[in-house]
């Protein structure tokens, strides 16, 4: 028969190994639960639920502002192609006046270049609003089933829209810049060649300063894009393109080199019921 000292060393090394195998089993659920909740916090940040919800965001801040410019823009646009139109075909084409004749057709191309630009910035800004309304669409019960190709074709296409409107901005702050710099040495040419009469009784403004009225350069400024807010505008857009980048990079690593296991897909499926619920 065994001694009772066996049978207490016996009985202390099962113990020991059942203390060592619960602390084991207490550090990897510990370090799952850690893992999950830090795989939820960074999907919550690069999944492309969220950051299109950023972009649209974005979006509406640009959509708002080209709406609140573009109505004074057209307007002022159309009272000054009208006395460019007076200079071409009234004004006398003499040695003297051609460098009159010469600026005020300087300006009126780019004021053609910065309504071009505005209304490319506009299509831009729907391709780049669709694609995410297509993400967003179909994000909790198509997005996961879709080919590759599909996907990436989709996701291409979104980073060109969004990345368009940074560059179409650059471009109209030089065209603004410009626009800024020769309005009024273009006002004064004009008035120098033709009757700007009418010009000023449809803006309500005077190329000479008076008491009464506004100066028509400044009514022309006051219809187009400052460039600090310009500035402004290439900066979030840059930002916000590097975010949307990022979270497919985030994205496409997550999917290739941890691939979701067998109960990430059930809680997956999980919260896209309880999402469409």
């Amino acid at each position: 028969m065994p001694s009772i000292s066996a049978a207490l060393i016996e009985a202390a090394r099962t113990k020991d190994s059942t203390v060592d195998l619960d602390e084991h089993s207490n550090c990897r659920s510990r370090f799952s639960l850690w893992r999950c909740s830090g795989r939820g916090c960074l999907n919550f940040f690069v999944e492309q639920f969220y950051p299109h919800h950023l972009k649209m965001m974005v979006l509406f801040v640009i959509a708002a502002l080209h709406l609140a410019y573009t109505r004074e823009f057209l307007s002022t646009f159309r009272a000054y192609e009208s006395l460019v139109n007076q200079v071409e075909y009234r004004a006398s084409p003499g040695s003297d006046s051609q460098g009159d004749i010469n600026l005020v057709r300087f300006v009126m191309i780019a004021f053609v270049d910065y309504k071009k630009n505005l209304w490319m910035t506009v299509g831009a800004m729907c391709a780049s609003l669709s694609t995410s309304a297509i993400i967003l669409f179909f994000y909790n019960s198509y997005w996961s089933q879709m080919s590759r190709v599909t996907k990436a074709v989709v996701c291409v296409v979104d980073m060109l829209a969004l990345l368009s409107l940074p560059f179409l901005l650059g471009a109209r702050l030089m065209i603004a810049t410009n626009l800024t710099t020769y309005i009024e040495p273009s006002l004064h040419a004009a008035s120098r060649l033709v009757s700007t009469s009418g010009f000023m009784n449809e803006l309500k403004c005077s190329i000479i300063a008076r008491e009464s009225l506004p100066l028509c350069s400044v009514v022309l400024e006051r219809s187009i894009f400052p460039v600090l807010i310009l500035k402004y505008l290439i900066v979030l857009c840059v930002l916000t393109a590097a975010y949307i980048m990022l979270a497919y990079l985030i994205e496409y690593c997550i999917r290739h080199w941890f691939p979701p296991s067998d109960r990430d897909e059930v809680m997956q499926r999980a919260r896209i019921l309880v999402e469409t619920a």
